[in-house]
Parts: structure tokens; sequence; C-alpha cells
């Protein structure tokens, strides 16, 4: 504007030195006024937070977790992480983790809801971190106490600030295929594939069953053993551990059989443990059965949805695989174009790296009203359909 009324001055009032110098004065005092009070003021921010190293504290994890948990180095993003509270003032962490789970040390919630009240740090982050179903995180915390506490999430959920996943499948170029070329790679796998040859100095298995299980957790909420009870009447399982015929969970190799069941103790959203991913590691298709869209984290056709099946039909449907190798091969076609990364070091590391991009370049200010929704007695988990054992 300013520049506008500078033109239709007359030309012998603009060219006095004066006239000028005050029309650059006033147009570098709008541009600064706009740098330091409108949308420049955040690319200001931006510039000067993205310089800095950002500081973590776990706020409840043993010393001796953060090693496992948690890698120190995510390449030029810059950050530090802490496990000891009292190591310097609460308020100077650009972030604080809490961890729910019962691995982590107990939580004081009335020590960390009065601090929530108390902290003057704006622009502090405060994480809500968690790999529990919400039907196990009730028996550890009350999330309804923590209203207006948490700024993000990190979790196993997909949806959630920072992803925190059991595992991931990732591809390689050479997965960037359409379906038409899915389904090429497909029929080549079932003409080609051979299972990995047994080891000269190990034996085959004496059992003759081809699906195992290991299960400690007797009674679940997803009512997995109720659909297990009913397949074992079509066909053999070799389960081990506390709740099956064979004790010793730790005494087989898991590549002796064609199928595992990689079944959740809960039927949840996005809630796919580190057993899934294991099992695709090997030669083996698992067999899933959980309340996650297994397509968001697995290859098509790379294994076997038991909730697709009423039992009797999926072991008649693994007795056509056992007796048709080709049938079998074809679970096995993305073994050359994706890779699966599956270790607890791997997948924290990863997350806590997401996490520190995430305090360099995102300054949206929010928080959590409620966590109910998708952590309460409410949540989105489903129980079995009785229609799968009728």
């Amino acid at each position: 504007m300013w520049l506008l009324l500078l033109m239709v001055l007359p030309e012998h009032i603009r060219n006095r030195r004066s006239v000028k110098v005050v029309a650059f004065l006033v147009v570098v005092g709008t541009l600064l006024f706009w740098w330091y009070n409108f949308p420049f003021q955040k690319v200001h921010q931006y510039i000067l937070e993205s310089h800095k190293s950002k500081s973590i504290l776990l706020w409840n994890v043993h010393p001796d977790q953060k090693e496992l948990y948690f890698k120190q180095s995510c390449g030029s993003i810059r950050c530090e992480i802490i496990t000891n509270r009292s190591e310097r003032a609460v308020e100077s962490y650009d972030a604080i983790v809490v961890l729910f789970g019962d691995k982590f040390l107990p939580l004081d919630s009335l020590e960390l809801i009065d601090y929530q009240t108390a902290r003057n740090n704006t622009n502090q982050r405060l994480v809500f971190f968690t790999q529990e179903s919400p039907l196990s995180l009730g028996s550890i915390c009350n999330v309804s106490e923590w209203a207006n506490i948490f700024n993000w999430t990190m979790t196993y959920r997909r949806d959630s600030d920072i992803p925190l996943l059991y595992g991931r499948i990732v591809p390689e170029e050479s997965a960037l295929l359409s379906p038409e070329e899915v389904l090429h790679h497909i029929e080549r796998a079932r003409k080609s594939f051979r299972p990995r040859p047994f080891p000269v100095s190990r034996k085959r298995k004496t059992s003759k069953n081809i699906i195992a299980w290991t299960v400690s957790d007797c009674s679940t909420t997803s009512r997995r053993e109720m659909y297990v009870e009913e397949l074992s009447k079509y066909i053999d399982i070799d389960i081990y551990g506390e709740c099956g015929n064979l004790t010793c969970a730790g005494c087989y190799d898991v590549t002796d059989y064609k199928f595992y069941l990689s079944f959740e103790n809960a039927l949840c959203p996005d809630y796919v443990t580190d057993t899934f991913f294991e099992m695709m590691n090997h030669d083996i298709v698992p067999i899933v059965y959980g309340g996650a869209n297994y397509s968001l984290h697995a290859p098509i056709h790379s294994y076997i949805d038991a909730r697709q099946f009423k039992p009797k039909e999926l072991a008649a449907y693994l007795k056509l695989l056992d007796a048709n190798e080709t049938l079998h091969g074809e679970y096995f076609w993305w073994k050359d174009h994706y890779r699966v990364k599956s270790s607890v070091k791997d997948m924290s590391g990863n997350a806590f790296c997401h996490l520190c991009q995430e305090l360099h370049r995102n300054f949206e200010s929010k928080s959590y009203p409620s966590l109910t929704r998708e952590w309460g007695e409410n949540s989105q988990c489903t129980s079995m359909d009785p229609l799968l054992i009728s």
C-alpha cells in the first residue's frame, strides 16, 4: 500500500531523498512486523528450534531398560534421552514420556497430575506410551484420570501421533507391484517354493501334526481358546506351554511346522503383537486371529485369517494346503520383495527417532481431552463372533 501511495505522488516529491528513506523504512518495518507477529513467526520459530538438541525424559522406566528400548542415535536428528528424573528440572525437558505397562515402574498418578497442573512450559509434550491392549491396560491404570494431560500418543495404533508398532514388513524396491504382477509372483511361488532343508544335525520332529501354538494365557477376552478347542476337533494341534498338551514351550523348532496360530488375546484395532512378525520371518504360514486389518500390516496372501472361517472350514482348508505343496507355496511369494523388522530395539528405536523428529518440526499445541474412547472400558475392542463356533 505504501508503494502505491509513493507512486501517485508527483515526480519532484518522489525524487526527494528524505521521501525515499521514509518509504524504505516503512516497508522494512512492515515486513518485520509481519515476520514476528503473523505466519512468518512460525518460520522464524522453526529455524531457531530446529538447530537445538531436544531432551526426552522417560518418566518411569528402569534405568537398565534404556538400552533395550531406546537407541540413542537418530542420525542428524539431535535428541538425548534421560531416565533420571532428578537430573535436572522436570519442566526443562522438551518431552516427557509416561510408560504404561507391567514392564515399567509403577506410576504415581497423583504426582503426574499435580505436575501437569503446575507446569508452565507450554512447549513441553507429555507423551502417553503403551503397547498394552485397552483390556490389559485396565488392570494397570484408569485412563479416565488422564483428561487433558497428554499432548501426544505413542502406541501400537496406526493413528497414534508416534506409531510404536510391534513389527513392520518393509517393501523392497521390487515390491512396487501391480495386482497383475502380484498374481504372477503367487503363481511362480506355487511352482518354485521349497521349504528350507532340515540341518543334518537336527532330526525332524516326531509329531506328525502340522500346526503349532505356544500359549500361557488360558482365558482371554478374545476367547481364542474356544476357537482352538473347536478347531482341535477337526485337526490335531501341538499346543505348547501352560495351556497345552505339550509343556516344553522352548524345546521345539517352529520351522518343523507348516502353520502357526498367531492368535491375539484381545480383538482390538491395530493390535498385532510380536508373535505374528516373528512367524513371518520363518517359512511358516501364520494363522491370524485378531481385531486388526492385517492387510495394512502384511502383503496379500501371506497369512490365513481364522476369522474368515468357521473352525471346521479352516481345518479342511489347512488339510488341503498340507496335501498340496504348490498351494502351500503360494503363501511365500512375497519373501523376495519384503523384509521383516521385529526386534524390540529396532521398533522402539525407530519410534523414538520419530518422536525426536516431531519435536524438531511439530509446534502445534494440543492435548487429549479424553483417552477413554480408544483405551477405556468402552474401547473399540470386540469379542468373538459366536457364529464362528456354532
